[in-house]
């Protein structure tokens, strides 16, 4: 069953509860991160993180986990917190990004097709210009096999720039934050 959104980023900054416990609870999951980099500083990069669907009870949930593994995967912190570190990831990282979210809702054919762009972007690029890193290690996959692995049901775009894009799909089993932005 598909979970669509009924909430709006008001809702998500005014729901402190829901904030916190779901920053707790990405802290102790497992998310796989598929990163694809590449030395052109037009396509540059790009990169998957996933959670399990059994894991998150709607799509809220969902975009605060993922933003908040995003973020300890961006800075490469460690998955402990300290006295005041629930309050300032919350006031100072996660509810600055969400201002700058323009969310929309689209079908599983337009998020397929927004990753797609990158993939199309990257094929005729040389090995040897591009690393594929999957949790952080280097990796011989075929990248083209798992963006993402399962058929997307549906997703919701958070920034949809020329330059940058974010969007939270679902599949059948997972939720999963895909992220695209040039060098320039």
């Amino acid at each position: 069953m598909t979970m669509r959104t009924t909430f709006t980023l008001n809702d998500l900054k005014a729901n402190r509860p829901l904030l916190e416990e779901a920053i707790l609870k990405s802290l102790s999951l497992q998310a796989p991160t598929l990163e694809i980099r590449t030395n052109d500083e037009l396509l540059c990069s790009a990169y998957i993180i996933e959670v399990k669907k059994t894991s998150i009870s709607s799509w809220a949930e969902a975009i605060v986990i993922l933003a908040n593994l995003e973020l300890h995967w961006l800075e490469e912190w460690g998955r402990e917190l300290k006295d005041d570190d629930l309050s300032n990831i919350i006031n100072l990282w996660l509810l600055p990004e969400f201002e700058t979210y323009k969310p929309r809702m689209l079908d599983a054919s337009q998020i397929k097709e927004i990753i797609n762009q990158f993939r199309k972007g990257i094929e005729n690029i040389r090995p040897s210009h591009m690393e594929v890193l999957v949790d952080g290690k280097h990796s011989d996959s075929d990248f083209r096999s798992v963006l993402p692995g399962e058929k997307i049901v549906s997703g919701l775009t958070l920034r949809h720039e020329w330059n940058d894009v974010e969007l939270v799909y679902e599949t059948a089993s997972c939720y999963g934050l895909y992220s695209w932005g040039t060098g320039a």
